[in-house]
């Protein structure tokens, strides 16, 4: 296992992009387009454990203040490093690779992920964070947990906001709306069939708990990506930076949607497997000339050997030309000069 890396070397400083015109005033509060990588920092010595009680919802931009410091005893397996990554070439098409359903049961096959990074030498990376993965309790209570997440920062990752349980329900609507919910989610399209005011409540309590772990969130992305009409405008007054859809990344408020086709298999059944081995390839071929690809792990993923072998050969594939970018380093490379 590999401690992070002390080196100030970072990933290329992203020229910004043409976009459509529209309202400027948000990034006037965000982090400085110069600066889109972060710098990777050593491990502080002492610990200050979370405050997983607070409750204060969260206003601005970014939730950026002082990281959970990091003297777990016990040493994270693998960090991707900043001093490793290829992306110094600064190609202006982009790859963004991220790991969905990030919570204490799924830290394992997050760490994997980071080794499979660290092996091709890509990053950084965006981590989709549950703050209460099926209704349990939150991420801050796991002490352990919330200071590995503080690594991740440090290390030059993105965390973004995932829903807030990542259960959805599957009773309401018309057929092919239950349909959608119950089978083609699988009961998690959480945002699917809330009102704004029910996805403005989970989004600012999931903001509130990465603000008690001192943790920034300055984007989010739907389990299963399903936007419903409360969900997006909730989002589009929310002071992120930006939300995602299956096709899309969506500047807020009010910005241009940028389509950023995403390749992600399907891998909790045999024949989703087999079909995903078939379909990703005609995909990516598809939409390897696309300005941004996107490249998106589940946890099950890692669950079969063969499956996550097919996916590393696929992303060595997509990152061909490509720099690595995360959602807001996209984000920030596509706002207005």
């Amino acid at each position: 296992m590999r401690a992070i890396s002390t080196s100030t070397s970072s990933p290329p400083t992203a020229a910004a992009g043409s976009a459509a015109s529209w309202s400027s005033a948000f990034w006037i509060r965000c982090r400085p387009a110069a600066s889109p990588g972060f710098t990777a920092r050593s491990r502080p010595a002492t610990t200050a454990a979370p405050n997983a009680s607070s409750s204060a919802m969260v206003s601005g931009c970014s939730t950026v203040g002082k990281l959970p410091n990091s003297s777990d005893s016990t040493p994270l397996r693998s960090m991707s490093r900043q001093s490793s990554w290829i992306s110094g070439t600064n190609h202006p098409a982009t790859l963004i690779v991220s790991f969905h359903d990030l919570a204490p049961p799924s830290r394992e096959a997050a760490e994997r992920f980071l080794e499979g990074l660290d092996r091709l030498g890509l990053g950084p990376a965006t981590f989709l964070l549950v703050p209460r993965w099926h209704g349990g309790p939150p991420f801050t209570e796991d002490a352990g947990f919330t200071r590995w997440l503080g690594d991740l920062v440090r290390s030059g990752h993105e965390l973004c906001l995932h829903g807030w349980t990542h259960r959805g329900e599957t009773n309401r609507g018309g057929l092919f709306t239950r349909l959608t919910a119950r089978h083609y989610t699988a009961g998690e399209g959480e945002f699917f069939l809330l009102d704004e005011s029910e996805a403005t409540r989970r989004i600012q309590a999931g903001r509130a708990l990465f603000a008690a772990a001192g943790l920034p969130c300055d984007g989010f992305t739907a389990p299963a990506w399903l936007n419903g009409p409360g969900a997006r405008a909730a989002l589009e007054a929310s002071g992120l930076a930006y939300y995602t859809t299956w096709s899309t990344l969506r500047l807020c408020p009010g910005g241009p949607s940028l389509p950023a086709p995403v390749l992600t298999p399907s891998s909790r059944a045999a024949w989703r497997r087999t079909v995903s081995k078939i379909w990703l390839p005609f995909w990516f071929a598809l939409h390897r000339r696309t300005p941004r690809l996107r490249f998106a792990f589940h946890p099950v993923d890692f669950s079969y050997p063969e499956m996550e072998a097919f996916l590393w050969r696929l992303l060595r594939r997509a990152a061909h030309n490509r720099t690595c970018r995360t959602y807001l380093q996209a984000a920030l490379q596509a706002r207005p000069a």
